[in-house]
């Protein structure tokens, strides 16, 4: 079996040397950003742009930032804070009781 991911990362961009040839939906095993030009017809704000490229532009300033609070995720999310802290709270204090146990019953064994 072999790996799926080239760990070789070429040193040009041309897609005659991409080595990512996963299927659709797959991930390539990097990515590679190339400084280049930049163009003067392709505005980075949508500064004046007009007609369709405005309403692209529109569009883009409308998609919600990906980075929203956890708070936003579900209504009553306070309560699920607190199930989680409780969960882990729990499981170190079980898992600490279950070393002094065992802790002891080898102290009173062993020695």
């Amino acid at each position: 079996m072999s790996n799926a991911y080239d760990t070789d990362i070429p040193d040009s961009v041309d897609p005659v040397d991409d080595d990512c040839v996963e299927p659709a939906g797959e991930a390539c095993a990097y990515t590679e950003y190339v400084e280049g030009e930049a163009y003067d017809d392709v505005p980075a704000t949508g500064e004046g742009a007009e007609g369709v490229e405005r309403d692209v532009w529109d569009t883009l300033y409308e998609i919600e930032d990906p980075e929203m609070p956890i708070s936003e995720l579900h209504e009553n999310m306070g309560a699920w804070r607190f199930r989680l802290r409780a969960g882990v709270f729990g499981y170190v204090i079980l898992w600490l009781l279950a070393w002094l146990v065992g802790t002891v019953r080898y102290v009173l064994v062993y020695l």
